[in-house]
């Protein structure tokens, strides 16, 4: 099943939350974004990232450490704690910073799980022995050569 919709929702959440946070940001009322519901308005972007790193996380039984899906990760877990930590300390102002970047690294997530590239012994490998197209190492048998053209049959 597609995640689209939820990559969609996790998007325009984050981007909507980035334009706000930079509007009040720059019209010098930090104060504002630690308060109310605006606080709490970024547990659902939060959540549905977290869900959707899961999902692409653990493949198969096994876990999918790609670039993007780490840097996902890291993305996520840094929300997590600003926004935990919004409650504590004035640092609004740093998840200002970050919203931006995790609407870009949705967008490049949701990117990766429509065209995933995984190295030979992984999924792609695995496919390709059942006939399937992921796989792109061209037969090389236990090489992945991430610098070599990419065929189309």
């Amino acid at each position: 099943m597609s995640n689209l919709p939820l990559y969609l929702v996790t998007f325009v959440a984050y981007g909507a939350l980035a334009v706000y946070f930079w509007r009040e940001q720059a019209a010098g009322r930090e104060d504002t974004l630690c308060r109310g519901m605006v606080c709490h308005a970024v547990l659902l972007p939060l959540t549905l990232h977290g869900y959707l790193l899961y999902e692409n996380l653990f493949i198969d039984g096994e876990m999918n450490f790609g670039l993007v899906y780490s840097v996902s990760l890291i993305l996520w877990v840094t929300m997590l704690v600003y926004w935990v930590g919004r409650f504590f300390y004035p640092i609004a102002s740093l998840q200002t910073l970050v919203l931006p970047l995790a609407v870009a690294v949705v967008t490049a997530h949701s990117r990766a799980e429509a065209d995933p590239v995984y190295p030979a012994g992984g999924r792609g490998a695995r496919e390709r022995d059942r006939g399937g197209s992921a796989g792109r190492d061209h037969g090389r048998e236990g090489k992945y050569d991430a610098f070599a053209p990419v065929h189309q049959a």
